[in-house]
Parts: C-alpha cells; sequence; structure tokens
C-alpha cells in the first residue's frame, strides 16, 4: 500500500512540474510585429516595385517550423491597411511567421515564406527586421 502512495505522488509531482513549464505560445506579454509586402518583378527576375500589402492572411506556428511534419499553423490574423500585423500575449520561445506567394511552378499556385523569430525571455516585444515578401 505504500508503494501505491509513493506512485501517486511521483505523477502528482510529475505533473504538476510539467504544468508549469512555459512553453511557446498563448497566455505570455509578449508581441511579435511584422509586415506583409507585395512585389513585382520585371522579365529578368529583378524587384521593380515593392508595397505594403492590406488584408493579406499571415499565420503563426508556435515553435520552430518543421518541414518533416505536417505543421498546422496555430493562429492567423489579416494584416492592416498598412500591411502591419501583431501577435500579441504570447509566451517567450521559438516562432514561426509565414504568408503565402504566388507561384506559377507551384501545383497549388501558392507557397509558403517563412520568417523565424525568437522572442527571449523577458522580451515584450520583437519586430521581424525585414517585411515578408509576397508576389501578390
Amino acid at each position: 500500500m505504500k508503494n501505491i502512495y509513493m506512485f501517486v505522488a511521483i505523477l502528482v509531482a510529475a505533473f504538476i512540474l510539467q504544468s508549469c513549464k512555459k512553453v511557446e505560445g498563448e497566455g505570455g506579454q509578449a508581441s511579435i510585429h511584422g509586415e506583409i509586402w507585395g512585389v513585382e518583378y520585371n522579365n529578368i527576375g529583378e524587384i521593380i516595385l515593392e508595397y505594403p500589402l492590406p488584408e493579406e492572411r499571415v499565420y503563426i506556428i508556435y515553435g520552430k517550423h518543421d518541414s518533416t511534419s505536417n505543421s498546422i499553423y496555430d493562429d492567423n490574423m489579416r494584416t492592416s491597411y498598412n500591411g502591419k500585423f501583431e501577435f500579441p500575449y504570447l509566451q517567450a520561445g521559438d516562432y514561426t511567421i509565414f504568408a503565402y506567394t504566388k507561384c506559377s511552378e507551384c501545383w497549388a499556385g501558392k507557397e509558403p515564406v517563412f520568417a523565424e523569430v525568437n522572442i527571449p525571455k523577458g522580451e515584450k516585444e520583437v519586430h521581424l527586421e525585414n517585411p515578408i515578401l509576397v508576389r501578390d
């Protein structure tokens, strides 16, 4: 009987310790800010025009994106009138932000453009250094 109580106590302790660990995702005080810009290219592949994309869908994956697994996005939103977006209330950790760009060689006509982001512990705001560029 004593062994059963000890086993239950160890299970409860392990559960409590695991539940206290903060992982990537909602429930924090940090945010990720960024922009989605459309681009147009000339015939030789040079960018001739860049502009902020309003109402563009942008997605977030909690944790690092692994191309070998079936990563399903955790949240999404649309950009504002000026192409800007914000994912608020995040924990410290790794995140993947992505949007879709047109792709004439892809079977679906679209492919994702990824940006890896890390929110350091204690940081409140992280801004993507460069806008995510997509073919509009």
